[in-house]
């Protein structure tokens, strides 16, 4: 029989998982929200450096 993974990687596994979707989401929705100036500026970042957060 397999043994069955610890509780607590399989906690670290969903908590790293969620915030991975969260981090992505939220640079999404401040993308969406931020003036129009840093929007292009967060926009040419997000080109030239493509997995690089803007905070």
């Amino acid at each position: 029989i397999p043994q069955m993974a610890p509780l607590q990687w399989t906690c670290l596994y969903i908590i790293f998982s969620f915030l991975l979707i969260f981090m992505s989401f939220m640079n999404y929705f401040l993308f969406l929200i931020q003036p129009q100036p840093m929007s292009k500026m967060i926009q040419n970042k997000t080109m030239m450096h493509q997995f690089t957060w803007p905070w």
